[in-house]
């Protein structure tokens, strides 16, 4: 069985931050380090709760890539918020795009009265539910669908599940829109925005200028082409043009001024990436 391992070094990332003690911590996520496998990931998994090794951690992954793991607590900690107060205003659905090992579904409080569906890879979707049912438990407000949306339809495939798009929704597609092709991310948010009025997306983007400089990028031992990248500036017509309103682009700035500064943690944020909240018209 092939799992992603991008999406395992997400969750152990998570699980790293969520070993720092709660008063700087910006996020808790005390499933993530429970769902990875192999030996020598659990190993040093056990680790984390020791704040030297914890900081080796942090300062590994910045020399590796400068602002990589500011970037993705920061990232983490606003698709946190933007769910929670979807869930405080009455939304119905949440849709997560490439789930991964994401565990929003069972760690943010209240989400159990919303219907998610959650789409991955046959390989990832049945990894995820095979290792969580020890950890929660029957739910019935997941619903796993298997999909790859680079040939299939978002839309076919969230009607097929019984996702009503007449009721308030919000989407989380993180860290993905460079594996796909511009006409690719255009289909995904054209049906973002057959959603009800005020119905979100919250997702990353790579500046267009980094995508020639790193073209491939190596998954589980295959080479990856990154497709996708946007200029901010020509952001909020990108969005209008598919039938969505930008209310929010943060970037390096902006995520240090909200949760870096005022948390007076030593950590840079990665300047090549940005993520908006955008919402139906």
């Amino acid at each position: 069985m092939k799992l992603d391992r991008n999406a395992m070094g997400l969750a152990f990332l998570r699980g790293v931050e969520s070993s720092f003690h709660q008063d700087v911590q910006f996020f808790e996520d005390n499933y993530a380090l429970k769902l990875i496998p192999g030996t020598a990931f659990k190993l040093v998994s056990g680790l984390t709760k020791f704040r030297y090794f914890r900081n080796k951690i942090v300062k590994r992954y910045e020399k590796s890539i400068p602002g990589v793991y500011g970037n993705l607590i920061c990232r983490t900690r606003y698709i946190d918020e933007k769910l929670k107060e979807a869930i405080n205003n009455g939304f119905k659905n949440v849709v997560i795009i490439g789930a991964g090992m994401d565990m929003r579904a069972f760690r943010i409080e209240g989400i159990d009265s919303l219907n998610v569906f959650e789409l991955d890879s046959a390989t990832m979707s049945d990894y995820k539910q095979t290792n969580i049912k020890p950890l929660i438990g029957e739910n019935q407000h997941v619903t796993y669908l298997v999909s790859n949306l680079k040939t299939e339809s978002l839309q076919q495939n969230l009607a097929d599940a019984g996702c009503d798009n007449t009721l308030a929704t919000l989407f989380i597609w993180e860290g993905q829109t460079q594996y796909f092709a511009k006409k690719q991310v255009e289909s995904i948010l054209a049906t973002i925005a057959t959603f009800a009025k005020g119905s979100q997306v919250v997702f990353s983007y790579l500046l267009k200028d980094v995508i020639p400089a790193y073209s491939q990028e190596e998954i589980d031992g295959d080479l990856v082409k990154w497709q996708f990248g946007l200029e901010p500036k020509k952001v909020k017509s990108f969005l209008s043009a598919n039938a969505l309103q930008l209310v929010e682009d943060l970037d390096a700035q902006a995520f240090k001024k909200r949760y870096i500064e005022p948390s007076e943690r030593a950590l840079s944020c990665l300047v090549t990436e940005h993520t908006v909240l955008a919402e139906v018209k």
